[in-house]
């Protein structure tokens, strides 16, 4: 399994280190850096030492009031979902 960086360039913010300004769905619990269960994010043959884990139906909202100039990010289904899970993005 590949390990990403775990460290990025100091101007680089990561979701995971701020606040959110609103969670919904059916599931509210967000992980900051760990999947769902609690364990290292996964996706792809890749290991992620920062984002967001989150149960289906959900809608995570961020008021980042004008402060970045870009937004860069993977999305994925995390390895440990057997073959019941999809996703739609």
């Amino acid at each position: 399994m590949e390990e990403l960086p775990s460290e990025a360039p100091a101007d680089f913010v990561y979701l995971s280190d701020i606040s959110s300004a609103s969670v919904g769905g059916s599931y509210t619990t967000v992980n900051k850096d760990l999947d769902y269960d609690g364990r290292t994010i996964d996706i792809n043959e890749r290991s992620y030492f920062k984002g967001l884990g989150v149960h289906a139906d959900n809608e995570i909202v961020y008021d980042l009031d004008g402060l970045y100039s870009s937004f860069i990010v993977d999305v994925g289904l995390d390895e440990s979902v057997t073959s019941n899970g999809d996703v739609i993005f």
